[in-house]
């Protein structure tokens, strides 16, 4: 090593997956604060006091960009009965690597279900995207193979299928592969223009309560308001809307009469969304 390296020696739980688990969430805690509070450095107006953090001011033109990849497509916790049980480090419908994706499906068809230890080891095809030590955002290739959507959700996830049925009816009509990412431009001008919080580069930020004061959001909706774009409350929360149950009926025929004379006449409205393919 040298000077102003720094080494972290950790320990986990008595089973690999605790161990796996237990460590992972020490060292990645370790790294926000490390991130958080720049580099470590010593202070350079004397060389009597001793090392403390101090904030690492970039140069002008210092963007150092980095991409993570090669996560691991699932990692063990604990449920509600003390089980070990594995879940989707991103999100159920992520690809292996192609390298592993043998693997996988050798564990997936096996006749008992696979141990979590040895799911936990197969790679993920998802990716994040850092700036200084910022995560401007992550996505990842999503399985397009129906017969092995079906495996994972149901050998190593155990999700019920009926949450998922339409997916799997999709891929099953000849889903090519896919994939994607979401970008957080709002962190990239933060890092860009050095602002101390995302509120400074935001055209409208939010309170910590979430609300906007400058529009007045959120706010409860008029019954003007409802019947202009022809909506309604239907349910419980009709009993306390301003829109009735009779007023609900009224604007849900009347849009739909609009409806059909608008299909009618040719005067339909459309609409076209345009963007970088993004995750969620």
């Amino acid at each position: 090593g040298k000077e102003g390296d720094c080494a972290f020696v950790t320990v986990g739980g008595s089973s690999l997956d605790e161990c796996v688990s237990e460590v992972l969430g020490t060292l990645g805690r370790a790294r926000s604060w490390v991130i958080t509070n720049h580099l470590l450095r010593s202070d350079p107006s004397s060389a009597k006091r001793p090392r403390q953090c101090l904030p690492r001011q970039p140069t002008s033109n210092e963007l150092n960009f980095v991409w993570v990849i090669d996560f691991p497509m699932f990692e063990a916790e604990k449920n509600a009965e003390g089980e070990s049980v594995l879940v989707s480090t991103h999100h159920p419908f992520t690809a292996p690597k192609p390298h592993h994706l043998q693997q996988l499906e050798q564990l997936l068809q096996s006749p008992s279900s696979p141990p979590p230890s040895n799911l936990t080891k197969v790679r993920g095809q998802h990716y994040d995207l850092v700036v200084n030590g910022v995560e401007l955002g992550g996505g990842s290739i999503r399985i397009h193979n129906p017969l092995l959507q079906r495996l994972v959700l149901t050998k190593a996830l155990r999700v019920p299928l009926e949450q998922f049925a339409h997916l799997l009816k999709a891929l099953g009509a000849g889903c090519p592969p896919h994939g994607g990412i979401a970008l957080g431009f709002d962190r990239l001008m933060a890092v860009l223009c050095r602002a101390a919080s995302l509120r400074e580069v935001l055209a409208f930020p939010k309170s910590f309560q979430g609300k906007d004061l400058l529009v007045g959001a959120p706010a409860e909706v008029s019954r003007g308001e409802l019947e202009e774009y022809h909506l309604g409350v239907l349910g419980a929360a009709a009993a306390t809307s301003p829109t009735t149950a009779t007023e609900t009926k009224t604007s849900g025929e009347d849009g739909a009469r609009q409806s059909a004379q608008a299909s009618k006449t040719g005067k339909t409205g459309q609409s076209s969304e345009t963007g970088l393919s993004s995750e969620t």
